[in-house]
This record gives C-alpha cells, sequence and structure tokens, in this order.
C-alpha cells in the first residue's frame, strides 16, 4: 500500500490549511466549528483546520463572535478568515412592532445611540402566525401567513444588516393556537380528550408528535435562508398545568427525551446554514435541577444549541425568593444570583431581562436604574450579552447607555461576599 502511495500520488486526496482569526487582535479562534460541505470540524489551538482544497464555502462558528462565511480557494494552500467577536445586547421587536416602520425607526435611532447591537425578531409567534411568508408548505395550509406584518423580507433583513445589527429570529414551537386548531390530532388534549386551551384560549402543540417537531423546523430552516443570524426557540417546553393527555406518559424522563429530540433534529437541519441556536428557559432552571415539569433542564440540551436565554425577570420569581419580600426590590441580586448557579460557560449565557413593568408583587415601572442594574448583573458574570424584554418594543435609550450613576464599588463587593456559592 505504501509503494502504491508514491507511485501514484495523485490518489491522496489535496488539503488546505483553514485559520481563523479575531479580527480585533489577530489572536487565534479556537474551538470554532467550521463547516463545510462535508461535515463539522473544529480548529485547534492555532485557531487552524485542515479542510479538503475543495471545500468551496465554509461556515464558521464561534462561541461570542459574529457568524462567518468564507471561501477556500483551490488554488491557494493557506486561507485566513477574520471573525467578529459581539457582546449580542439585544431588544425584543413583536409580531406587530415588526411591521411597525415608527417602531422599527425608533429601535435603529437607539442602536445609533447606545449600546444596542442586535435584535430579537418574531418568526412565530404565540397564536401561531408567521411575521412574513415563508416558504413552509404547511404554514400555508394552516393559514399562518394570514396576518403577517413584514410584507418585503429581503428589504427587511437589509435594513438591518445595513445597520450592523445582529438579527435573532424567535420562533414559539409548542405554544401554537393555529396549528392546534387546524390539526386536532396533533394537539394537547385534556383529561376529556378534547383539544386544551390554557388560560389565555391559546391551544398547545404536543411535543411527543414528530410532526409538530418537522413543522417549526421547517420554519426555523426557511428562517436561515432568509438571512437571520441565530434562530431562538421559545416556549420549547410542555405546558405547566397538569392532568393534560399527550401521545405518550407525560412523566420526566418523557419530558426530557422529546424536548432533546427536538433540539436534536434542528441542529441536524440547521447546521448548514451555519446559524446559532438558541433556547428560551424558565429563570428557575438556574435554582431547579430537574426538569421542573416542562422537559427543560440544562444537561440535556446543551449540546445541541449554542446559546441559553433564560428568563430571569425578577416578576417570575415568588415572594421569599432568597429571603427577598419583593424580589423586584433588588433585582441585581436576582440576576447575578441566578447567574452564578448556572453551570455553563458564561459567553453561552444571555438573560432575558424585564423591561415592563412588575405584574406580580407591586406593580413597579422597570425603566432606568432596575433595567441598569440587572444589564450589569448580566456584564459582571461575563455572560455572552443579555436581550431586553419589552411585550410592546418599546425602550428608552436613557434606560440602556447611562451606568456612570451606579454605585460599581457596591456591587463588586456583593460578589466577592455572595452567600450563594456556586
Amino acid at each position: 500500500m505504501r509503494w502504491l502511495l508514491l507511485l501514484f500520488p495523485p490518489l491522496l486526496a489535496a488539503a488546505t490549511q483553514l485559520t481563523v482569526l479575531n479580527i480585533l487582535d489577530n489572536t487565534p479562534v479556537t474551538q470554532a466549528q467550521v463547516i463545510t460541505a462535508d461535515g463539522v470540524g473544529f480548529t485547534d489551538a492555532n485557531g487552524t483546520i485542515t479542510l479538503a482544497e475543495d471545500s468551496g464555502s465554509v461556515h464558521v462558528k464561534a462561541y461570542g463572535f459574529r457568524p462567518l462565511r468564507g471561501n477556500i480557494d483551490p488554488d491557494t494552500p493557506r486561507t485566513t478568515l477574520y471573525a467578529r467577536p459581539i457582546l449580542v445586547k439585544a431588544l425584543y421587536l413583536s409580531f406587530w412592532g415588526a411591521g411597525s416602520e415608527a417602531r422599527i425607526d425608533a429601535i435603529l435611532q437607539l442602536a445609533r445611540a447606545t449600546k444596542i447591537n442586535a435584535v430579537v425578531i418574531d418568526v412565530k409567534n404565540e397564536q401561531g402566525l408567521t411575521s412574513y411568508k415563508t416558504g413552509v408548505r404547511e404554514a400555508d395550509a394552516v393559514s399562518a401567513h394570514r396576518s403577517r406584518t413584514i410584507k418585503d423580507m429581503q428589504r427587511f433583513m437589509q435594513t438591518l444588516k445595513s445597520e450592523g445589527i445582529y438579527t435573532i429570529g424567535r420562533i414559539v414551537v409548542f405554544k401554537d393556537d393555529l396549528r392546534a386548531e387546524k390539526r386536532p390530532e396533533a394537539a394537547v388534549r385534556d383529561a376529556n380528550g378534547s383539544r386544551w386551551q390554557n388560560r389565555e384560549g391559546l391551544g398547545w402543540l404536543d411535543p411527543f408528535v414528530v410532526s409538530n417537531h418537522d413543522y417549526n423546523i421547517d420554519i426555523a430552516e426557511d428562517a436561515a435562508r432568509v438571512g437571520f443570524d441565530e434562530i431562538n426557540f421559545d416556549y420549547i417546553r410542555f405546558p405547566e398545568t397538569s392532568g393534560l393527555r399527550f401521545a405518550k406518559e407525560n412523566n420526566p424522563e418523557n419530558r426530557i427525551k422529546a424536548v432533546s429530540a427536538f433540539l436534536r433534529r434542528a441542529k441536524t437541519r440547521l447546521t448548514p446554514y451555519g446559524v446559532f441556536l438558541s433556547v428560551d428557559t424558565f429563570g428557575h432552571i438556574s435554582w431547579d435541577k430537574g426538569d421542573t415539569g416542562i422537559g427543560q433542564t440544562m444537561a440535556s440540551m446543551k449540546d445541541h444549541v449554542d446559546y441559553f436565554s433564560p428568563m430571569l425577570y425578577p416578576s417570575g420569581f415568588a415572594k421569599g425568593f432568597m429571603g427577598l419580600k419583593d424580589p423586584t426590590s433588588d433585582v441585581y441580586k436576582v440576576v447575578s444570583e441566578s447567574l452564578r448557579q448556572l453551570d455553563i460557560d458564561p459567553v453561552r449565557i444571555r438573560p432575558w431581562l424585564q423591561a415592563f413593568r412588575d405584574y406580580a408583587h407591586s406593580r413597579t415601572p422597570f425603566g432606568g436604574r432596575k433595567i441598569r442594574e440587572q444589564i450589569m448583573a448580566a456584564e459582571c458574570h461575563d455572560s455572552g450579552g443579555w436581550l431586553l424584554w419589552n411585550p410592546r418594543s418599546r425602550y428608552q435609550g436613557a434606560d440602556l447607555d447611562k451606568d456612570d450613576d451606579l454605585e460599581w464599588s457596591n456591587f463588586a463587593r456583593y460578589e466577592a461576599d455572595s452567600p450563594y456559592p456556586n
């Protein structure tokens, strides 16, 4: 065999070296995912990977960096690509907000004037409606496009990209009233076998039904094709309500397997597009090591997604949490301690933060210092960024970029003396 290889060297596959460097300081980007038509590989300690010279276009993904696309020149033995780091600082743009020129313009103005560099946009909302006309046949069949708010998706994306905005497409997965109504055999049922609806009057899809997985991943794949940098799965869980009927027995093991199966399937389908994947979780995932009754655990999901976005809204924590009569009275502590509990690389965590009036405790408006303290807690823990949630997509610049009035020394001292170990 050795003689044959020496006699016929063309039989050996030609190769090229790809090196990925940080564009800011030329340091190597290690363990970056390099995606080609042949599969996925990772860069070494020098930021380098060996590829077949006919690899063509490649996608590069690395935690804390923007997604990157490049080409392998078959006539060049070495290729260097430069990745741009990003600490995501995002605002949520709702299904209806995405159709408002005034709302979009306001967010772009904030991006120009403050630290905002990303937007989370509803691709499919809780009702099951898509914000633009996708190429998904099932979405047409269930009339998911009937109230779309983005009429020209190409122009919409070009507007955001021209401003350097990192785009995250939010897809509400199993909370989908429209498909649950149109496809009752795929819906969650009540104890009597009827299609179940929650207190909002919205139906849910059964997470055990594979067609529900495929439908949502089809929409995610379309969102990747139109240019989103990241696909964010929300309501990737079971309903909290007990006594419901599903296609399989509703126990922790089955719930965890169903959620993991969806994410594994999504990762396989979406990897060729080079998009990042993220999931929204309950804030209590930081503290509860079980599946919190909904099928979500960090351990079962972390191999299938890039980023986690726990909803660390202080209003979502009960009275008495960490000894606080009102968790909204110490928002820094709530966010900081919740992040401290997460056993995962901080760069993979981008918490949802509260930018709406408290609904559970004192009814306190959330703005100014309360928003900035939450942001500070996320940044003090070296998280990969943060996402602000306001259901009306209304934000104020003064809430976002002034932190010189905060007493940094007090927060630093608190971090050092925290009574809650990792």
